[in-house]
């Protein structure tokens, strides 16, 4: 009994984690996805009954690292249904990030970007699948 209360104690501890939140200001994250919209490039194509969606984000704004990008769906960015960390990749001074999704799934979704450690500067915006361009694929 000792073992097995040793054991899911230091399961347990080794599985804490530390967090921390910010929050944004709508007025300023408003403000930043305004100011830099003509850096940032979001490419969205048809396949059959998919999408493929490409966001490009520049390596740094104001001296700020990109941090991360989030998919957000829901009727209200600020209170998403559903929130999906997105995978990075990096070629010269961008960074690129890419997804599918189904048509069925396919209103109601915004992208993010972050820069810098914590409270630094975000950026949202919505995906517009009605605008994509049609592959023969």
């Amino acid at each position: 009994m000792r073992r097995f209360a040793l054991l899911l104690f230091f399961a347990l501890y080794s599985a804490s984690s530390y967090s921390s939140s910010c929050y944004v200001a709508k007025d300023d994250l408003k403000k930043w996805s305004d100011e830099y919209q003509d850096l940032i490039n979001i490419t969205v194509d048809a396949y059959g009954s998919d999408f493929f969606v490409t966001v490009s984000f520049p390596t740094k704004v104001e001296g700020k690292k990109f941090h991360g990008a989030l998919l957000l769906k829901g009727n209200n960015w600020d209170k998403p249904e559903l929130l999906i960390p997105l995978a990075t990749t990096q070629e010269d001074n961008k960074v690129f990030v890419s997804y599918s999704i189904s048509a069925d799934l396919s209103s109601d979704s915004y992208v993010t970007g972050s820069y810098g450690a914590e409270c630094g500067i975000e950026v949202i915006y919505p995906i517009e699948y009605n605008k994509a361009i049609k592959s023969d694929s």
